[in-house]
């Protein structure tokens, strides 16, 4: 388990940062709810001018108006949801590839470990610092809900099955990147391809919405989970499995890959 908490220890501060991040921008947004709840018709009257595929590439859904709580949560962790999907793709490309990047995998590959204990062991380490972002997000969102919505009630049990299916969306760009990481032969600016996969399957998924194209939503986690989608009508069966399948083969691919892999020493 030395693997294990080395890792842990290692990206704690990273985590520490991107939690507070997080944490502040949801807060932050929320907090602008109040005045917007005091006016509503005002906001209405805004939205009216927009058009409607303007609205969804926003995730802005009739079936749940902004000027409710639930719907401007809706909006506001739409865009969180591209930070954590950063977190999570990061975490996924650097823990297999860091000693790689560092050349430090002589030092690694020396050790009395398999590879086989090495890769459940920095997955595990991987999963960790997801579960504190996971944490931090739920609690963070109740808080804000409570805290900002106006008086308005507030259905919690959708509330909360929404942000439980957070950590099934933080699982999916945990695997893609790991893949990822695997894949390709070497790179050196991580945050970039984290970056490129958190923002770029938001634009795809935002682009399927706005035209109306219900198939793109089965290829990223952005359509599996989308807000709007499960705070007014559940979550989807069938997205929790295709979700569920996609982890556990793109683990299972990586698995394979990195016992075969040549990892690359000075």
């Amino acid at each position: 388990m030395n693997v294990l908490r080395f890792e842990v220890k290692k990206l704690w501060l990273f985590t520490l940062f991107w939690s507070i991040g997080l944490v502040f921008g949801l807060l932050l947004y929320m907090a602008f709810f109040p005045t917007m709840a005091a006016d509503p018709s005002a906001m209405n009257a805004i939205l009216e001018n927009f058009p409607g595929e303007f609205l969804s590439f926003f995730g802005l859904d009739s079936a749940l108006p902004f000027n409710t709580i639930l719907g401007y949560y809706a909006l506001t962790i739409s865009f969180i949801m591209g930070a954590i999907a950063i977190h999570a793709s990061y975490l996924g490309l650097s823990i297999l590839s860091i000693e790689e990047r560092e050349l430090t995998a002589d030092f690694l590959m020396t050790r009395p470990i398999s590879r086989q204990s090495l890769f459940i062991q920095k997955l595990g380490a991987a999963c960790f610092h997801l579960g504190v972002v996971y944490i931090v997000i739920n609690i963070s969102s109740i808080l804000s809900v409570m805290l900002f919505r106006s008086g308005q009630s507030v259905d919690y049990t959708k509330l909360l099955t929404f942000t439980t299916s957070l950590l099934f969306f933080q699982l999916f760009f945990l695997s893609l990147g790991i893949l990822v990481s695997l894949v390709i032969p070497k790179f050196d600016n991580v945050v970039s391809y984290a970056m490129g996969i958190g923002f770029g399957l938001f634009i795809i998924s935002s682009f399927g919405d706005m035209l109306s194209i219900d198939i793109v939503s089965y290829f990223t986690a952005y359509g599996y989970f989308n807000p709007n989608e499960v705070l007014v009508n559940g979550l989807s069966i069938i997205s929790m499995l295709l979700n569920t399948l996609w982890i556990v083969i793109t683990i299972g691919i990586a698995f394979k890959l990195y016992l075969t892999r040549n990892i690359h020493t000075v």
